[in-house]
């Protein structure tokens, strides 16, 4: 018998039904294949960041090599383009790619690593395809690749088992033609009436002002805060849509991506990345960055201030753009997209390093950062304190089943440990609280947690609210299952609320917060303990206000809006003074 290392869940690669199957991680597992694994020799690696001591020193690592890579990638590129652009340059353009990049293939490399170290692997299936339609044509399309591709995870993991273990397995190759669709296009999606009326009267706003004074894009403003600051500012609300429209992506340049990188190497993965990166480098930072410049020169020649909230992570279009207007000395401010207890690490503080100021939610942790009322929650509707609120919710978790990006929480098969926790919450409760339960499981990202939930208490008890809003209206206690944005929006609908998590996956909190969570926890409103937190929910069920408006939880409470948050009435003024201050100093 054989023992057969597969490294995603395409099953041409599983080998023979009498071969042990050593599986790379929980992903080569589809929850809709299950059936598949029936009778099967086989045994699953756990992810190797389930070591957090190993996921804080691969957290730094893969943050000083971000660093030398972004420093050697921007002369790659200037090489290419016949540009001199600086680091900035190409960080506010090709930074957020890499970032996921360089996490991605550390998992896979380091993955594979402990498989051999571990194991007496035999065999792999190598599927052999057209790579160059795995190119991805934007920064999007590539995080998206990274977390959820299978063809393309199992094509990395392809090129690093070639280019540093042939010598120690055979490798099989196998003919495929199934590759997954590429539309190599910027951007796309449905618009509402809405949008589109929205989208309609910004452009004629736009002719009648020439120049903005700030420029907004995708700011996470609801429509009246935006209208109410931008009127405030002396200036009309524009939302700059024009950054979406669809840029049609040229083909691979063959010739062009065998380039390599001019890295100082200190180890083999190092080695691997500097070989290999520009071949996986988007078509839209290499092959298509001129038709971007091209186009990004007819729209918003003048300008002062930039802000964004998620246009720089995603949008190579407006990326591009807003790296030139920086070059000319433009100011740009990006905002956190959610926020809720503060945690490290942060993306290798990219945000910081690219923005003359991120504004933040809560209190700041960088010196870099400024805090202003929550631009989501602003005209945030409130919850209807006429409806009768009878549920219990659970607002789920789900992960990529890939692991895309070095952070904090349940990276890709830790999903399932957070699964099972509240799997156990849910056993725990009393008989007449489960009846009122309802799930709103986070949106499928691979591991099927909606189907899983279903298969374990019943199609009834997942939620059929359309809105979050407007699952808070009907829940009479709402259970958060992660400390972020949604724990805020919680926090601040009044909803009595918990925070059941695991602990040991969120184990990065900035120490200003340690303070709030010890209180949050002493007024039991956070729990890592799926007992404790039902016992809890057993305890206060019949009259949960009384817990809510006692004492230690009104001070708890009072406390995480001081450190997370907070909107005032005076939150109009407060944003509008902050941006009359930043193109005052322009002039």
């Amino acid at each position: 018998m054989k023992n057969i290392l597969v490294t995603t869940a395409i099953e041409e690669t599983w080998g023979n039904v009498d071969d042990n199957q050593i599986f790379l991680g929980e992903w080569c597992k589809s929850y809709d294949k299950r059936h598949l694994l029936n009778n099967k020799n086989e045994s699953t690696l756990s992810h190797h960041w389930e070591n957090r001591k190993k996921f804080k020193k691969d957290y730094f690592y893969l943050d000083e090599l971000n660093e030398r890579v972004l420093a050697s990638l921007s002369k790659a590129l200037n090489s290419y383009h016949g540009t001199d652009k600086d680091s900035k340059y190409w960080r506010i353009v090709v930074g957020p790619w890499l970032l996921h990049f360089l996490a991605s293939t550390w998992s896979h490399w380091e993955s594979i690593r402990i498989a051999f170290e571990n194991n007496s692997i035999d065999e792999t299936y190598v599927l052999e395809c057209d790579t160059q339609r795995q190119v991805p044509s934007n920064s999007l399309e590539a995080i998206i690749q990274f977390g959820e591709s299978h063809i393309w995870n199992h094509l990395l993991c392809a090129r690093i088992l070639k280019c540093h273990y042939s010598y120690g397995v055979t490798i099989k190759k196998l003919p495929y033609s199934k590759v997954e669709y590429n539309d190599h296009s910027c951007n796309n999606g449905k618009k509402s009436i809405k949008d589109i009326a929205t989208i309609f009267l910004s452009r004629i706003f736009k002719k009648i002002q020439k120049k903005q004074k700030v420029v907004f894009f995708s700011s996470y403003f609801r429509l009246r805060a935006l209208v109410k600051i931008t009127l405030k500012i002396g200036q009309l609300p524009i939302i700059n849509d024009e950054f979406n429209d669809v840029i049609t992506m040229p083909s691979v340049s063959i010739s062009s991506r065998k380039a390599v990188i001019n890295l100082d190497d200190k180890n083999e993965f190092e080695l691997f990345i500097k070989n290999n990166i520009i071949s996986y480098i988007p078509i839209s930072h290499l092959e298509g960055y001129n038709k971007i410049i091209n186009k990004s020169k007819s729209i918003l020649p003048f300008c002062d201030v930039i802000f964004t909230a998620t246009g720089h992570w995603y949008n190579d279009f407006f990326k591009v753009w807003c790296a030139e207007k920086v070059e000319q000395g433009k100011k740009l401010i990006t905002s956190s997209h959610g926020g809720s207890i503060a945690y490290s690490p942060m993306i290798f503080l990219h945000e910081e390093k690219i923005s003359n100021v991120k504004v933040v939610w809560g209190t700041p942790i960088d010196g870099r950062q400024l805090r202003l009322p929550p631009n989501k929650i602003l005209g945030h509707k409130p919850v209807n304190k006429n409806l009768k609120r009878c549920f219990i919710s659970i607002i789920g978790l789900e992960d990529s089943l890939y692991v895309y990006r070095c952070k904090s929480g349940p990276n890709s098969s830790m999903i399932l440990n957070d699964y099972s926790q509240k799997v156990e919450f849910i056993k725990r409760l009393d008989i007449k609280i489960q009846k009122k339960l309802l799930v709103r499981p986070y949106s499928n990202k691979g591991w099927n947690t909606r189907q899983r939930y279903i298969d374990e208490f019943g199609i009834n008890k997942i939620s059929k609210h359309k809105t979050l809003l407007e699952q808070f209206n009907h829940s009479k206690i709402i259970v958060c299952t992660y400390p972020e944005t949604t724990l805020f929006e919680a926090m601040y609908s009044g909803v009595p609320t918990i925070l059941l998590y695991v602990e040991d996956y969120w184990d990065s909190f900035y120490p200003q917060f340690g303070d709030l969570i010890n209180k949050m926890k002493e007024a039991e409103i956070i729990f890592s303990d799926p007992f404790d937190a039902a016992h809890h929910i057993n305890k206060i069920w019949d009259n949960p206000y009384k817990w809510w408006h006692s004492e230690k939880v009104i001070y708890a409470r009072e406390y995480f809006f001081e450190m997370c948050g907070s909107v005032d009435n005076n939150w109009i003024n407060e944003w509008s003074d902050f941006f009359k201050e930043e193109l005052k100093s322009t002039n």
